[in-house]
């Protein structure tokens, strides 16, 4: 299952799309091992970021293995980017596409 979190973005492509923070947390908690790829968008609108759910859900262990930064944020991309490498994502190559080292 593909899904999506970001507030504007169709959803043409993904399986799902969550377009807020709380909606993003309880798809990830409903879906949880059933995830193969998580695109993150930073800006969520009001409330709760994008960064904010990837926080979250490394701290509790509910980041899919495979997660695509969609953010055209420059700062909140390099948040999350940095987020994943610090949390053991290695970026593959050529693509916004970060994968949890085994």
């Amino acid at each position: 299952m593909e899904v999506l979190i970001d507030d504007v973005r169709d959803g043409i492509g993904w399986d799902l799309v969550a377009r807020n923070a709380k909606t993003a947390e309880a798809v990830l908690i409903k879906f949880e091992g059933l995830i193969s790829l998580l695109g993150m968008d930073h800006d969520l609108g009001i409330g709760k970021t994008g960064h904010d759910v990837m926080k979250w859900a490394i701290s509790c262990g509910k980041l899919p293995k495979q997660v695509c930064i969609v953010s055209g944020n420059a700062v909140g991309y390099d948040n999350m980017k940095h987020t994943l490498l610090d949390n053991g994502y290695v970026k593959e190559q050529d693509s916004n596409v970060y994968v949890k080292k085994e």
